[in-house]
C-alpha cells in the first residue's frame, strides 16, 4: 500500500564533512531519517530525505544550509527481491505516469520502501 508523505530537499555547499554537520544536526533535533538520497552537483551539495519530522528537521538545519523545503512524494513498502520494481514502473506506465524520480532503502532482507515523484503523485499513490 502505497502513501503520499513529505520529502526533506535540502541544498548546502559541496564541502568536506557537510553530510556529516547535516546529519548531527538532525541527530542532535531527535529527527529520524527513514529514507535519504544524496549527490553534489557542481558546488552544490544536495539531499533528498523522508524522516519522522520534517518541520523539526528543517528548523534543526536552519541558517546551516542554503535551503531546506518539502515536497510530496509517494512511498511504497515493496518486497526486496528482483522484478517488484518492474512490475511497479509498468503500472505506472501502463497509467501514463512519468516517473521524475525515485530511490529505495531496505527495510530488512525481504522488504524495502520505495520514495518516487511522479506527475500526478495521487494517482500514482492510489494506482501502488
Amino acid at each position: 500500500m502505497a502513501e503520499l508523505l513529505k520529502q526533506i530537499n535540502v541544498e548546502v555547499a559541496d564541502d568536506v564533512g557537510k553530510l556529516a554537520e547535516v546529519t548531527d544536526l538532525l541527530s542532535q533535533a531527535g529527527v529520524n531519517i527513514t529514507a535519504m538520497c544524496a549527490w553534489s552537483d557542481g558546488d552544490t551539495g544536495n539531499l533528498m530525505m523522508v524522516a519522522d519530522d520534517e518541520a523539526k528537521a528543517c528548523s534543526a538545519v536552519k541558517g546551516e544550509v542554503d535551503r531546506c523545503d518539502t515536497s510530496d512524494v509517494v512511498a511504497v513498502k515493496i518486497t526486496n527481491k528482483p522484478g517488484t520494481l518492474k512490475a511497479l514502473a509498468q503500472k505506472l506506465a501502463d497509467a501514463n505516469i512519468f516517473i521524475n524520480f525515485c530511490y529505495c532503502t531496505a527495510i530488512d532482507a525481504s522488504d524495502a520502501w520505495l520514495i518516487l515523484d511522479t506527475n500526478d503523485n495521487p494517482k500514482a499513490a492510489e494506482l501502488l
